[in-house]
Order: structure tokens, then C-alpha cells, then sequence
């Protein structure tokens, strides 16, 4: 599985927690999000991945790291988005669209204004989420020689 295909699975995952999606509805990008879209809105970017290997070669583990943005402009409403991430992905183990998910982990959290990208008085207030993601995948097999 592909950081992309990763990035999507986490995606689908939380456009189908309500209450996350009760707050945001479907605004949740895999990457960037649309110039001057709605708020608030998820962001989600892959931000490193570690492909585990043995002695004998590459093991079917991937320790991937993720970073969630929440964007509004009320603090609050960022901070309650941020939170219903963290209660609907922390510890989550499992399937989670065709990942095998051995464990998730939120590492991080930090709070940051940013001033408005249209020249006006109202800031938009970012929470960051760092989370590392363990989770198998299917490793190619070659020919003996």
C-alpha cells in the first residue's frame, strides 16, 4: 500500500465517523484542499514512511507517519474537530478500508493562528495532529536463483 492509498483510507475512515463528519460534513482532502473552500475543514499529508526489513529482506511492516489538519475560523470549532479525531483514531487496530491497521497513535498536537489569506480581519485557527500509523502490507516475491 501506497502513502496515497493510506491517506485515502484514513480519509473514507473518518468521513464515516458522524461525529466528525457532523462538523465538517465532507471536507476532508487527502493533500491540500481547494483554494478558499469552506471551513472548517481536514486536511490529511503523508509526512514519512518506513518500510521495516529483516535479515532475509523486506517484512510486510510499514510504520508510516501522518499529519491531520484541522482549519476553521473559531477556535473552538477547531478544537472539537481535532477532538473527534483523536477519540475516532487513537488505538485504533484493525481494518481500516484495505489496510491491516496493527496500531495507530496520535504522537503530537499543536495549536497555531494563521492570519487570512483574503487580506481580512477574521484568522483562521489550524490544530495539527502528528500521528504514526503501523500496518501491513503485501510484499513482492521474487524468483530464487
Amino acid at each position: 500500500m501506497i502513502t496515497a492509498d493510506a491517506k485515502e483510507a484514513i480519509r473514507t475512515y473518518l468521513l464515516h465517523r458522524n461525529p466528525i463528519r457532523a462538523l465538517v460534513g465532507g471536507r476532508i482532502y487527502p493533500g491540500a484542499a481547494p483554494q478558499g473552500g469552506d471551513l472548517p475543514r481536514i486536511t490529511i499529508e503523508g509526512t514519512g514512511l518506513e518500510q521495516m526489513h529483516h535479515m532475509t529482506g523486506a517484512s510486510k511492516s510499514v510504520e508510516a507517519d501522518y499529519e491531520i489538519n484541522v482549519y476553521s475560523h473559531d477556535d473552538e470549532e477547531a478544537h472539537r474537530v481535532a477532538a473527534a479525531i483523536s477519540v475516532a483514531m487513537n488505538g485504533l487496530t484493525g481494518k481500516l478500508h484495505d489496510l491491516s491497521i496493527s496500531y495507530i497513535r496520535m504522537e503530537t498536537q499543536n495549536d497555531e493562528t494563521l492570519p487570512p489569506a483574503d487580506g481580512g480581519e477574521d484568522p483562521i485557527y489550524n490544530v495539527e495532529q502528528s500521528w504514526k500509523l503501523w500496518y501491513s502490507e503485501s510484499v513482492p516475491s521474487f524468483p530464487a536463483k
